[in-house]
């Protein structure tokens, strides 16, 4: 939402602020309906708005949660200013050391890892990749970015279902060891599910 002063009209707005995350998420917006204000990147939507009211800024809106608008009195000038109908932002809540947590509801266990190969050779990727269709276990998301060592050579970054605790992951991760040249495990963690 874009939230001002109680006092503040669409007239007084020169200034948004927002973390820029949001400001690019809503640019369409901001340029629609406020072609000539300034735009301030903060350091979070929060501190945008607790900038908007510690500073008592009557000629700026500030975008951020409804929550945060509401908890701050300030008034809310628009909702739902985002370019797209669905923007989704992730939270993470990490612990170590525990089995689960009462803040996330029903979650299901994920696992990150990331490896690479000294040399890159026709089926290696695949030669890892199949050990986790072997087992049955379902990859979240592949990405792949350059190692910076040599032309070539990348880092795979992996998210898998299920916790390094599983028999059958620890199982998994013990035969791509063999078949990389580095293996680094990034942890398990929660998500909870929509």
């Amino acid at each position: 939402c874009l939230a001002v002063l109680p006092e503040t009209k669409k007239t007084d707005i020169k200034l948004i602020l927002s973390h820029s995350q949001p400001l690019g998420q809503c640019d369409k917006y901001i340029k629609k309906n406020f072609p000539k204000a300034d735009i301030l990147a903060t350091s979070s939507t929060s501190e945008a708005m607790n900038q908007l009211r510690e500073k008592k800024l009557t000629n700026a809106a500030a975008i951020g949660s409804i929550e945060s608008a509401n908890n701050l009195d300030l008034k809310i000038y628009a909702k739902n200013i985002g370019n797209q109908k669905e923007n989704e932002t992730h939270f993470y809540v990490i612990q170590k050391n525990v089995n689960s947590s009462p803040l996330l509801g029903e979650t299901n266990k994920q696992t990150s890892i990331a490896f690479y190969f000294k040399s890159d050779t026709h089926g290696t990727l695949f030669g890892a990749l199949q050990e986790f269709n072997k087992a049955e276990i379902n990859l979240t998301r592949i990405e792949s970015r350059p190692a910076g060592k040599t032309m070539g050579n990348y880092i795979f970054y992996i998210d898998f279902d299920g916790s390094t605790e599983d028999k059958k992951v620890k199982t998994v991760l013990e035969k791509i060891k063999t078949k990389v040249s580095k293996l680094k495990d990034l942890g398990s963690y929660e998500v909870a599910q929509k």
